[in-house]
């Protein structure tokens, strides 16, 4: 599996240049990033790099090397950015993630114009994949509404002990994206949403053997789907999941990674109960005669039609 990417210029406006594996699930979330670092102060026309990290979902995540431009290139903001596409089910360590990192750095921060060649080397890596039904990266979508946050690196963390197994944090996605700014670059925030917390590796959890007849599962927009393979979770990000059986109703339990004890999940026998149906049940008149649209109750609780 490789990763993606689009390389975006502004200069008096904004244009697409290059691209490597691009697909417009992802390639429509790698936006102008002049409406993220006019957020930040002491960065446009100082020649420095961020890195910029948004979290799409199911689908993966984006971390965007941008490059600012000396004044005189044009107007305020222009800047050169990177947008690094990362597949939720791709394995990339954060000595592999910072590699490429520096790799697109260099090769957008050339003398003599941008160095295509070492943007395709950089990307010609094929990733192992996941073996897991959930990634920790693909529970984290940035919001749309939220402000931007900065996260300082080579400070109380390295840059790469923020990527890799502690890149997705839960509290990522309260924000529209993320940037990792060095220590010393002398670069804040407008809002000031410093972020310094301790970042947390991401918790794994092994299917759920089925218990009297009962399997777990998830509830998603595409209906039910069974636990049974792995799930990673960033520490903190809740999940639901429920246990179920044939005419049996539905046991849901809702887990936090990182707080909650894995037993949580299991179910008891008080918890497991019989959903009646309307079809067990022949209600009659005076006379003898069938009647079809009878509701039936028990004790004052209506059953269902199943």
């Amino acid at each position: 599996m490789k990763l993606g990417l689009i390389l975006k210029i502004t200069n008096t406006g904004e244009s697409e240049t290059f691209s490597i594996n691009k697909h417009e699930a992802w390639a429509r979330y790698a936006s102008d990033a002049r409406s993220a670092i006019k957020e930040l102060q002491g960065f446009d026309g100082s020649d420095k790099t961020v890195f910029l990290l948004k979290f799409l979902g199911g689908i993966g995540y984006l971390l965007s090397v941008i490059k600012s431009r000396p004044e005189g290139s044009g107007r305020v903001n222009d800047n050169t950015a990177a947008w690094i596409f990362v597949p939720s089910e791709a394995i990339v360590s954060a000595n592999e993630m910072e590699q490429v990192l520096k790799q697109v750095e260099e090769a957008i921060s050339e003398s003599k114009g941008i160095d295509y060649a070492k943007l395709k080397d950089a990307f010609s890596m094929d990733y192992d994949i996941k073996k897991v039904l959930v990634s920790a990266v693909g529970t984290i979508s940035s919001s749309a509404d939220g402000n931007y946050a900065l996260r300082y690196y080579n400070g109380d963390y390295r840059l790469n002990e923020l990527l890799g197994v502690h890149l997705a944090q839960a509290e990522y996605a309260r924000f529209k994206g993320v940037f990792l700014v060095e220590k010393n670059s002398g670069i804040k925030l407008s809002t000031n949403d410093v972020l310094n917390f301790e970042p947390k590796q991401f918790i794994t959890i092994s299917p759920l053997k089925s218990v009297g007849g009962f399997f777990a599962g998830f509830p998603t927009a595409k209906g039910f789907m069974k636990f049974d393979r792995d799930i990673e979770l960033a520490n903190g990000q809740k999940i639901t999941i429920e246990w179920h059986r044939d005419n049996y109703a539905p046991i849901v339990k809702t887990f936090t990674a990182g707080v909650d004890n894995i037993a949580n999940l299991e179910i008891k026998e008080t918890e497991r109960l019989v959903r009646i149906q309307r079809s067990w049940f022949s209600v009659q008149d005076f006379h003898g005669i069938t009647i079809q649209n009878a509701s039936v109750s028990i004790n004052h609780q209506l059953i269902s039609v199943y």
